[in-house]
């Protein structure tokens, strides 16, 4: 079982490596200060409340998330003597939801093209919203646990098969 992977194209130079830990940390603050404006603006604005804001938003808040699990511990590794990757369970989970939502927003704009007038019907907000919560579920199955099964109540437990 692989546990962790061994960076060995960074440069051991130390002037190099500050010089890319202050790359990746710009690189970082923009794309944090970027997707945060996005997402601000498609909120605040009325104007922008259409299903392809509302989509764009949860890109914008995925590529958030996303950066924010892989960025930080490479500016960690750039600095120190140990260069590994470890635990990368959530960006593989991360990168399947953004895979989903790219799915769905072009399946989005293929019914506005080829059906715009059947679009308001098909594509409404209860579906933009399910949509969502099962793309964010995606990978997550919904199962009762035996034990807890009575006539009064059934207790869930979310289980994800990719997180052991």
């Amino acid at each position: 079982m692989i546990t962790e992977f061994i960076l060995i194209g960074f440069s051991q130079n130390l002037r190099i490596c500050i010089f890319l830990f202050i790359l990746f940390s710009l690189i970082y603050i923009l794309t944090i200060l970027g997707n945060g404006f996005l997402v601000c603006t498609v909120i605040v604005s009325p104007q922008l409340h259409t299903p392809m804001y509302y989509f764009l938003c949860n890109l914008s808040f995925l590529n958030l998330c996303f950066s924010s699990c892989t960025v930080p511990k490479l500016l960690v590794d750039v600095l120190s003597k140990k260069k590994r990757i470890t635990q990368m369970n959530i960006g593989l989970i991360l990168g399947w939801i953004e895979c989903i939502l790219l799915a769905v927003m072009a399946y989005d704009r293929y019914i506005a093209i080829w059906s715009p007038l059947h679009y308001t019907v098909i594509m409404s907000w209860r579906v933009y919203r399910s949509i969502t919560v099962s793309m964010w579920l995606e990978r997550t199955e919904l199962r009762p646990r035996s034990h807890y099964k009575s006539k009064q109540c059934t207790r869930f437990t979310l289980t994800n098969p990719m997180i052991p």
